[in-house]
């Protein structure tokens, strides 16, 4: 009768030893990669907002143009959950040749369903070998338009703008140059 009850215990024992061995090296270092990836992205929950740390969105549509947008903060607006106020962002635009539009700037808003950007306060837009520089920059997937505004300079090899506003079609990369007032559209030659 003992050596049966001995071999139950023993067997109990070494099935708990085994349960024990199993958690401790598969579910908890599942639990320390789980902690790693909240300490990487850092959400602060606030009463006021949600900050989260070192963002990034990335997406496709439907004219094979992929759109990668980094910040390293974030606050969801609390009026509206779609819509994310960014700081330090940089973003880029694969075209479906392969060309990429680089665009940095302290702020923006994006929009998390749209991917619509408004990006504010020191934009700098760099495209081969043409550059803009604005303080606003709007980029708008669903009308395929990229519209630059207020302080606008445009250069490339041979010329130098000073406008306020520019928009691009992201589709046919025609564009257009104006002012808000009667002056005229400065252009210098660089060469």
């Amino acid at each position: 009768m003992k050596k049966p009850l001995i071999v139950q215990l023993i067997l109990f024992f070494f099935i708990i030893i085994i349960s024990l061995i199993v958690y401790l090296n598969y579910f908890k270092e599942n639990d320390k990669n789980l902690k790693n990836i909240a300490s990487n992205n850092k959400i602060d929950k606030n009463l006021e907002d949600n900050v989260i740390e070192n963002i990034v969105y990335e997406s496709s549509d439907n004219k094979d143009r992929t759109y990668i947008i980094k910040a390293e903060t974030g606050i969801i607006d609390e009026s509206d959950s779609e819509i994310i106020s960014m700081k330090n962002v940089n973003a880029k635009i694969i075209l479906k040749n392969g060309n990429i539009i680089y665009i940095n700037s302290l702020e923006a808003k994006y929009n998390i369903l749209s991917y619509e950007t408004l990006f504010e306060r020191n934009v700098e837009l760099n495209f081969l070998d043409h550059k803009v520089t604005s303080d606003n920059l709007d980029l708008l997937f669903n009308n395929n338009i990229l519209t630059a505004y207020n302080n606008l300079l445009y250069k490339n090899s041979n010329i130098s703008i000073n406008a306020d506003k520019i928009e691009i079609d992201m589709i046919t990369k025609n564009s257009k140059i104006f002012n808000f007032d009667e002056k005229k559209v400065q252009v210098k030659s660089l060469n």
